[in-house]
């Protein structure tokens, strides 16, 4: 089986969940990590499999040090095909906080006979220390503005994990959000599953990633 990767190097109407958590390890300074990650998108041929990666933070350093990738425009072929206007990728982490952000205009994605189209995707984090009570808190959000799938226009209640079964097609969980560890959340706005069936593979689609994490938190 061959594998193909291309990688290219934030509005707000929104759902959102915060939690609280005791820190996993305190320290003399905060410690951050997070990531950003505006397309993710993985076909599974039937010997083969190709996978789009676009505007991608790649991690932060623990420092908290920004990372930004932004992409102006974006086209990428079959078969999994890709076409974007302003590609918006932030995450970093300051004053004990880190946050992170992905955002993407003017989408269309085509894959195995799915396409998907939005005006706006995005999905914001934030893990926050509380140096007073050594605790972490976290919270996530989406935003989706005139989502359609083949045509058809999908509602969204605003729900964290709002998971649907669309027939002929997979599964679709809008504002996906769980947490890696104690101390991080990752949100996923849009998150599309398209099962392999006999004779034909399927694929995995994100779009819209940010994830926030504390690693360590300062002792009193």
């Amino acid at each position: 089986m061959d594998s193909r990767t291309r990688l290219v190097a934030p509005v707000l109407v929104a759902a959102a969940i915060c939690s609280w958590q005791s820190a996993h390890a305190c320290g003399g300074v905060t410690a951050y990590s997070g990531r950003a990650t505006v397309v993710n998108a993985q076909a599974n041929l039937l010997k083969s499999s190709t996978k789009v990666v676009v505007a991608d933070t790649g991690e932060i350093d623990p420092t908290g040090a920004t990372r930004d990738a932004t992409v102006v425009t974006f086209d990428n072929p079959a078969p999994t095909e890709v076409h974007s206007q302003t590609l918006s990728a932030v995450a970093s982490g300051d004053n004990d906080v880190s946050a992170a952000s992905a955002a993407v205009q003017k989408l269309v994605i085509k894959a195995h006979g799915v396409t998907i189209k939005a005006d706006l995707i995005e999905a914001d984090s934030e893990a926050r220390c509380h140096e007073d009570s050594m605790t972490v808190s976290t919270a996530g959000m989406a935003n989706l503005v005139n989502l359609t799938i083949n045509g058809k226009g999908i509602t969204w209640n605003h729900k964290v994990n709002d998971k649907r079964t669309l027939i002929g097609i997979g599964t679709l969980i809008m504002n996906e959000q769980t947490h890696p560890d104690v101390n991080t959340i990752s949100v996923n706005a849009i998150h599309l599953i398209i099962p392999g069936v006999a004779g034909v593979a399927g694929a995995d689609i994100v779009i819209s990633h940010a994830q926030s994490g504390i690693l360590t938190c300062p002792c009193l």
